[in-house]
């Protein structure tokens, strides 16, 4: 409701934007099948958040995952055709302040996606970079760029105590 009445605010060191008018709703069924599903979500919400994606997948949509980790394409790919789910990779960190309102404390201002030959990941591509300036590099062997990611954040994690 907040985004629907107040739109979507992005506040970040590198320019902050607001998008208004936004289409925003609790039930995807609303909007249908779209281009691009951005799949960013906690592993604990993976399933959850992948049935509740499929109202928004048509035969041509791709579902580009942003998670860490390294089995999401496998995961998502139980419940979209594997041939619709593209991996990702971004370094950034953001928190939501209050609905609506996103903020990148710091981080990339790139993220890499698989799907190489891809006309709609070309597209989705061009159109990050026209909306904010995020510029997605598309690579032919996304499983090397996840693997990375992986590592890198394993060497910073930590057990939590019992």
């Amino acid at each position: 409701m907040a985004m629907q009445q107040q739109g979507l605010r992005l506040k970040s060191p590198l320019g902050d934007i607001h998008l208004m008018p936004v289409r925003a709703t609790e039930n995807p069924a609303d909007i249908g099948p779209v281009d691009v599903v951005v799949f960013a979500v906690k592993l604990y919400d993976i399933e959850s958040a992948s049935a509740a994606i499929m109202p928004l997948v048509g035969p041509n949509t791709r579902v580009v995952t942003f998670q860490n980790g390294i089995d999401s394409v496998n995961f998502l790919s139980r419940f979209v055709p594997w041939s619709q789910v593209v991996g990702g990779a971004a370094y950034v960190s953001a928190y939501i302040e209050c609905p609506g309102v996103i903020v990148h404390a710091g981080g990339m201002t790139t993220a890499t996606v698989g799907g190489h030959d891809d006309a709609m990941i070309k597209a989705f591509g061009d159109a990050c970079m026209r909306a904010g300036g995020l510029e997605i590099k598309i690579v032919e062997d996304i499983e090397k760029e996840m693997w990375i990611k992986f590592v890198a954040l394993s060497a910073f994690s930590r057990e939590l105590p019992a």
